[in-house]
């Protein structure tokens, strides 16, 4: 409007503004991504606990800016935080709080990640209905993956399954797998994923 009118000097001033409001959205939203990422590996190093802060972090951050993809994402990580620590309760309250969430999400690949995280979460409780719908979930999502052309996706629902199986009725089953596994993704370069599938067996 101000343009329109003639008042350049105006105009720039509000552009500038908005310039300056959209690089400080980007830089907080890079930094709740690092923090994720950090988090990510915190649990992957075998310190869940460390994971914590920064997930909630990048959480407020994502739930500021209603980014709802990224809010899925960020439980999940919280959620399997909190499995590796054995706070099983936790892990379900993390779960639960997402889930009308992850029914709306137009992100595939998130949404399957949610999967394989709800499924693993609802297979700890060891309780047999639990484990044969954790498995259903896990082929669906597998599945799902299969059809985006995600092999990493492919591999984790591969992997949750195995390990899953391996502390069920069905370890035999669950060995195997993870052996295929073992073998397949580290002749992908998968090597995080065959160096799990190993110490799962």
């Amino acid at each position: 409007m101000l343009f329109q009118q003639g008042d350049l000097s105006g105009a720039r001033q509000n552009d500038e503004a908005a310039l300056n409001a959209r690089r400080e959205l980007v830089e907080k939203e890079a930094t709740a991504e690092s923090l994720l990422q950090v988090a990510a590996v915190s649990i992957e190093e075998g310190r869940p606990s460390d994971a914590e802060a920064p997930t909630r972090k990048a959480l407020e951050e994502f739930q500021a800016e209603k980014m709802t993809s990224q809010q899925l994402r960020a439980y999940a990580t919280l959620a399997r935080a909190f499995l590796q620590q054995g706070k099983l309760r936790d892990a379900q309250k993390a779960i639960s709080l997402v889930t009308p969430i992850a029914q709306r999400t137009q992100q595939r690949d998130v949404h399957i990640e949610f999967q394989i995280t709800s499924a693993l979460v609802q297979a700890a409780s060891s309780k047999s209905p639990d484990v044969e719908a954790a498995i259903r979930a896990l082929d669906a999502a597998v599945m799902d993956a299969q059809k985006i052309g995600i092999l990493r996706l492919v591999y984790e629902g591969t992997l949750a399954r195995g390990e899953i199986e391996m502390t069920s009725s069905y370890s035999g089953k669950g060995r195997s797998r993870l052996a295929a596994l073992q073998k397949e993704s580290l002749s992908r370069g998968y090597l995080l994923i065959a160096r799990k599938a190993a110490k799962a067996q």
